[in-house]
């Protein structure tokens, strides 16, 4: 049957069968495109932005910590001091917030759910603390703010900072681990 047509039949019956193929092609390209920029932005949104919220959230701690420390030891004034800890009371919370709203459909540990809720109650009496803190450099009350810092912060080091050194980790573990798992999904394909 295929001997009776003519060429320019078989031709355009050739184009329409390799113009099908290539339309096939490019149609489970875009789904896995697609597939994939979708796994990219679920690691992206709930591996990473946690991630970097946490290590946010530690560092400013950690400089609303060597700020106190400076001051006491009259390497800094009080205003820059008061100044960060103005920004510190804004962007902990949201950082914090951020992190909750990222790991929500995460699997998380017994073990990482107990060190987030140690974490979340501590910033959550954070701003008494900082209270203390900022009347302490409106005052320039070094003594007050030295007890503080050897007394009052020793919750914020024990209940925030040492949980999140260790939910670091496991947050960066799970970025790898994602990663790795969606690299080796794109290679079945």
């Amino acid at each position: 049957m295929l001997n009776n047509l003519s060429i320019k039949a078989r031709l355009i019956g050739s184009s329409v069968l390799a113009a099908g193929v290539i339309a096939l092609l490019i149609a489970a390209c875009i789904f896995i495109l697609k597939d994939a920029s979708r796994d990219m932005e679920s690691i992206y949104q709930e591996r990473m932005v946690p991630s970097a919220a946490l290590q946010s959230i530690d560092s400013t701690l950690k400089d609303v910590r060597f700020r106190m420390s400076a001051y006491i030891l009259d390497q800094m004034s009080p205003l820059g001091a008061k100044n960060h800890l103005t920004e510190a009371r804004k962007q902990i919370p949201e950082s914090w917030q951020v992190f909750r709203a990222g790991t929500q459909r995460n699997q998380l540990s017994s073990e990482e759910k107990e060190w987030i809720s140690l974490v979340e109650t501590q910033i959550n009496n954070l701003p008494a603390l900082f209270d203390s803190i900022d009347q302490a450099y409106t005052k320039e009350d070094k003594e007050t703010l030295t007890r503080i810092f050897a007394e009052d912060w020793l919750p914020v080091q024990k209940n925030i900072t040492k949980p999140m050194e260790k939910l670091l980790p496991k947050q960066q573990d799970a970025v790898k681990t994602a990663y790795e798992e969606n690299v080796a999904h794109g290679k079945k394909l």
